[in-house]
């Protein structure tokens, strides 16, 4: 049966038309443009995911070096010297955001005219907050000592005092 087949096929090979119409010939056209369009696309289509990758790589190290920032708990060496001037931590945190806006060293921008500027206004919204005068919460009650003319002494109270006074 295998030989029969094989023969089937030889004679099917010899039949085989090898012209071409005008009609086929524009199908192949079309076929070999919608081909290479297809391969174009594909191409475009490779190139673009490569870029979205490196991409997202790229985007990937700067969150890494984020998160390594954040993961800093003691302080620098800029900081410390701050501190050991007497600035507060809120001062130290709005140098360090200006730091960074401006690309300067923390030192700097802590001598720049945005720091002192907010400083100025700082202090002054702290001494006109401690310039207001709190409510009144009455006057303090004192103890007094007792002596024999206070008026409503108990007889227990009155006893007590005199055994004071007597020395014993």
């Amino acid at each position: 049966m295998s030989d029969e087949n094989k023969e089937i096929l030889a004679a099917e090979e010899q039949d085989v038309d090898t012209s071409v119409d005008s009609e086929t010939n524009d199908t192949l056209n079309e076929e070999e443009i919608s081909t290479e369009a297809y391969n174009n696309q594909k191409r475009r289509a490779e190139k673009a995911e490569l870029k979205l990758k490196e991409l997202k790589d790229t985007m990937g190290e700067k969150t890494e070096e984020k998160t390594e920032e954040k993961a800093q708990t003691g302080l620098t060496r800029e900081e410390a010297i701050l501190f050991a001037q007497g600035l507060s931590e809120a001062e130290i945190n709005h140098a360090s955001k200006i730091a960074k806006v401006d690309g300067t060293s923390l030192t700097e921008a802590v001598g720049g005219d945005f720091f002192k500027t907010w400083k100025k206004s700082n202090e002054d919204k702290v001494r006109s907050e401690k310039a207001q005068l709190g409510t009144s919460k009455g006057s303090p009650k004192v103890e007094g000592k007792k002596d024999f003319n206070t008026p409503g002494l108990s007889k227990d109270d009155h006893k007590e005092l005199f055994m004071k006074s007597q020395g014993r």
